[in-house]
């Protein structure tokens, strides 16, 4: 809906009607693991023949190489268009009772969250775009330098973006034994990976500073390629117009492009190339996902200590170490596995991202469970409920299918899934206070919303509608603030 209303907005100069019903929406909420595009779930639903006309265009692109759909004959355009419109009200008028039904409040919050969405993605954000090709020209030269120093330990150059070259490398010339398989191409067959985490776990006199420069040189491409570059090529009149898909995971979480900024890193170089019109206040939900956890698991340790204002991390790690006091390496170990226990880590994961033995890695876990024995039992219950339903709900009744292989996944959807209707919720109540007071949303990361343009007596107002929820936990909000840029937050 989000895309209708921006081309009628700038192809018609037409305001977009505030009565919508979005198929998109729809069928997220019916089965969030089903492929949404309308060819598919017409497929799905009607047969092939519901996917006819996009055949048809699909063949006509590639025999004449088009890839503007504005190239296509009106003849062929036409019927496709045609199809479009019948397949979605014939496909609203089946399934949008069934989730009204079903799910009567989160239909109607993601309805209003798409004139949310819409405005966030018209304001757009600020470029700096002086200081953002200067970020991207040492970022280049810094990659230049990894790069020379990674041939000079091999002694000859190396296509670094070749994960062929680099296991032949490592597992044949080093003659390391690998530790991470992946599926090779279009075959299946298993090959020795050289991802993240099988070049973490290499331990070799040579390798492991080869591997650790690799790490490097990929996070530089990144940030040029996925962040630094589209900052440049999209910026229209000095900004960006990023969008947000409310549909676009499992658990109903954002996911975004064009560019992507849900996984933006926390690197306060790379935010530094977005600045505030007039100054951005930034609120983000603390350890949002921990208090879930918490909540919904009933570990009373655990909402004592939040309760309390406590270090959950120094707590955590505190009682696996066995002592009252924990130095920053050991609170930095209880953090790694607060948070990685709601993603199912274990103990190979864990003795690769801590630097320990697994054998040690084994017993900080065990010792987890014995802190907080609750979290375990309601581990141990939902999985053998998600096997048996074959689906696990949020906090808000959002459902989320559960693939037979990964029940393992089961908390975690549940927890990501509640913190994003939590963030979806906050979205849509500070937009109606700022819709008739003034300010902007410009952001929204994960667990936080940035603002920009607002008025000194509307930050406690802001921050009071998002720690608003009636959870066994208090939700704080965390404020930053900052007049130069997004990378220079400050505690308000």
């Amino acid at each position: 809906s989000e895309f209708d209303f921006h081309m009628m907005k700038e192809t018609y100069q037409v305001d977009p009607p505030q009565a919508i019903l979005d198929t998109l929406r729809v069928s997220h909420l019916y089965d969030s693991s089903m492929s949404h595009a309308l060819k598919d779930w017409g497929a799905a639903v009607y047969g092939k023949a519901a996917s006819f006309h996009e055949g048809v265009i699909d063949e006509y692109r590639k025999a004449y190489k088009i890839r503007d759909y504005s190239h296509i004959p009106p003849e062929i355009m036409d019927s496709y268009a045609a199809n479009d419109a019948v397949l979605t009200k014939s496909l609203a008028e089946v399934f949008t009772p069934i989730v009204e039904r079903d799910y009567p409040r989160l239909l109607e919050l993601e309805h209003r969250l798409v004139h949310v969405i819409y405005e966030m993605e018209r304001v757009g954000l600020r470029v700096d775009e002086e200081y953002t090709q200067r970020l991207r020209h040492e970022l280049v030269l810094e990659k230049r330098q990894i790069e020379d120093s990674i041939y000079s330990v091999i002694g000859k150059p190396l296509e670094i973006g070749s994960s062929q070259q680099l296991a032949r490398y490592f597992y044949e010339r080093l003659g390391i034994t690998p530790t991470v398989e992946t599926s090779g191409g279009e075959s299946g067959e298993k090959r020795a990976s050289t991802g993240k985490e099988a070049l973490e776990a290499i331990r070799h006199p040579v390798g492991t500073e080869v591997a650790r420069l690799i790490l490097k040189w990929r996070e530089l491409e990144k940030i040029i390629t996925t962040y630094l570059d589209p900052f440049l090529s999209k910026a229209k009149n000095g900004r960006i117009h990023p969008r947000w898909n409310a549909t676009g995971t499992i658990t109903g979480r954002f996911s975004s492009s064009e560019p992507n900024f849900q996984n933006i890193p926390k690197d306060d170089r790379i935010r530094r190339c977005i600045v505030p019109d007039k100054e951005f206040i930034d609120m983000d939900f603390s350890q949002i996902e921990l208090r879930v956890m918490a909540h919904v698991s009933e570990e009373q340790s655990m909402i004592d200590a939040f309760i309390a204002g406590e270090d959950l991390h120094a707590l955590t790690a505190s009682a696996i170490y066995g002592k009252s006091e924990v130095d920053d390496k050991e609170r930095a170990i209880g953090k790694r596995i607060n948070f990685g226990v709601i993603y199912g880590i274990g103990r190979k994961r864990l003795s690769t991202q801590a630097a320990i033995s697994e054998k040690e890695a084994q017993a900080y876990l065990d010792r987890y469970w014995k802190v907080y024995p609750n979290i375990k039992k309601y581990f141990d219950s939902i999985i053998k409920s998600a096997k048996r339903r074959g689906y696990v709900e949020t906090l808000f009744g959002r459902k989320v299918k559960i693939d037979e292989e990964r029940p393992y996944a089961a908390v975690n959807y549940i927890v990501q899934g509640t913190a994003g209707d939590i963030t979806k919720v906050s979205l849509l109540r500070t937009h109606n206070l700022l819709k008739n007071s003034g300010g902007t949303i410009q952001n929204t990361v994960h667990d936080s919303i940035l603002f920009d343009n607002l008025e000194e007596d509307q930050i406690p107002k802001l921050k009071g509608i998002m720690e608003n929820f009636n959870f066994d936990i208090p939700t704080p909000v965390d404020v930053m603030r900052s007049k130069k840029s997004w990378g220079d937050l400050v505690d308000a």
